[in-house]
């Protein structure tokens, strides 16, 4: 990606010219996508998780990405909301416990623990996922 100009930017993977929408107040809100002197889609700033509306599977992705990047705060509202409309999805349950763990809401990270055990994986597959993915979290690290 580069820039063009102060509005313009260029991704030349994906193609076209991108071009910065502003509100009243001159705050960014988006971009236009323009490509051979066609507008195509567009794409919106998101301020708030309820503009977001993941398919399934995307809250995991979106969630350990916020975990991985040390924004906690974003992580657990993220992962809470994607838990709510996939209930069964162990992964947000542990992602969720690391990220009250990295806050430093210890007891909110072992009842999730708690929670992902009761969801049919042993003991023994927990220590084995929070071996691999705390080894993977030092080595990035978060």
């Amino acid at each position: 990606m580069y820039f063009t100009s102060t509005t313009d930017f260029r991704n030349l993977e994906l193609g076209g010219t991108k071009t910065f929408t502003f509100d009243n107040a001159g705050t960014v809100t988006g971009y236009s996508n323009t490509i051979n002197s066609r507008l195509r889609a567009t794409g919106q700033k998101i301020n708030t998780l309820d503009t977001l509306k993941p398919r399934p599977g995307q809250s995991g992705v979106l969630g350990r990405h916020l975990l991985e990047t040390k924004n906690y705060e974003k992580a657990i509202a993220f992962l809470s909301k994607g838990l709510a409309s996939e209930p069964s999805d162990s992964s947000l349950v542990k992602n969720l416990a690391h990220s009250y763990l990295f806050k430093g809401d210890f007891t909110k990270a072992i009842e999730l623990y708690r929670q992902y055990l009761k969801s049919g994986h042993t003991v023994s597959e927990l220590s084995k996922s929070l071996k691999d993915d705390f080894e993977y979290f030092r080595n990035a690290g978060v």
